[in-house]
């Protein structure tokens, strides 16, 4: 990959990768960090993607797989949190979709991951199982059993899943 390729490709999927990481590290700084480790690696990538939705999905496992890596570090476990809530600019949010949000946040991992993949970043269930290396049906249930967390936790009438 050329300098030109890799500066155009930072530019189309920055803010995604960016958003991925938010969702599992949930501090902007460190988030930030994580999305910088990823064009890393892609810009030491040897070999060929053979489109950009190849590309996109590359970058997707390695955002996730730094992301873990950055939870289960010493560093990350001797940390304390001064703020958990989600900065507004994150993803340019309104007021009830940033509640809705913290909602989705609060769930465990699973969950999450796959309502941000399934209803933020408009990928279907059979490339959600794909991505994450689990069966469509294991992909619905995550979906069916988060949105039902969702339901319990939220006031009646915020939204409608």
């Amino acid at each position: 990959m050329n300098k030109e390729e890799f500066e155009s490709c930072y530019n189309r999927h920055f803010d995604f990768v960016y958003r991925l990481s938010f969702t599992y590290v949930k501090n902007p700084a460190d988030a930030e960090d994580v999305a910088q480790e990823t064009f890393v690696r892609l810009y030491r990538q040897e070999g060929e993607f053979a489109s950009e939705e190849h590309v996109r999905r590359w970058l997707l496992r390695v955002a996730i797989n730094l992301s873990k890596d950055h939870l289960r570090s010493r560093w990350n476990q001797k940390r304390q949190e001064f703020d958990e809530n989600m900065p507004e600019e994150v993803f340019g949010w309104q007021e009830n979709q940033k509640e809705i949000w913290q909602e989705v946040a609060a769930l465990p991992e699973k969950y999450r991951l796959v309502l941000y993949l399934y209803y933020y970043e408009g990928y279907s269930v059979r490339e959600i199982g794909q991505i994450l290396r689990c069966s469509t049906s294991a992909v619905k249930m995550r979906l069916k059993r988060g949105r039902e967390k969702l339901r319990e936790s939220l006031e009646p009438g915020v939204v409608g899943f």
